[in-house]
């Protein structure tokens, strides 16, 4: 015998009331037969909010845990990888570097180069737009109308 949709949502807030006898199994399926019937229509907005909060409530809703549990496992797995690679990376350079420590040292130098030849164009051309700006702020004639630079003097 099919329950109308009020019989449904009134059962499961029954449920949700008294949980303790009542299996998670049948309080979620209970639950699910509320979502489905408001995806029809049968459930206004208001019982749908009402029977979630409920069954968060409930001691035997065990959503909270579960999330807690979850992240807690992948927060420890990426802590676990992130290590394993750094030691792998650590042992490859040490014995590259025990290997043949002269071209560890050209390397090291060559990249130490580089980044300085990066920062150094990075500095000058900020130094470039600053002193164009100054310049340029520089160039206004205060004792007659504003002339470009290379223009013919008075």
């Amino acid at each position: 015998m099919e329950h109308s949709p009020e019989q449904v949502y009134t059962d499961l807030l029954r449920q949700l009331a008294s949980p303790a006898g009542t299996a998670p199994e049948v309080l979620a399926n209970a639950f699910r037969n509320v979502e489905r019937m408001h995806s029809m229509g049968q459930i206004t907005d208001w019982q749908l909010q009402n029977a979630r909060e409920a069954y968060a409530r409930a001691p035997g809703s065990k959503i909270g845990e579960a999330a807690s549990w979850a992240i807690g496992k992948a927060k420890d797995t990426v802590e676990s990888a992130a290590e394993y690679v750094r030691d792998r990376a650590t042992r490859a350079v040490a014995t590259y570097t025990k290997e043949d420590p002269i071209r560890a040292i050209l390397i090291a130098a060559g990249t130490g180069a580089l980044l300085m030849l990066l920062l150094a164009m990075t500095v000058r051309s900020g130094v470039r737009t600053v002193k164009r700006k100054v310049q340029r702020s520089t160039d206004v004639d205060l004792d007659g109308p504003p002339r470009l630079r290379g223009s013919p003097q008075k």
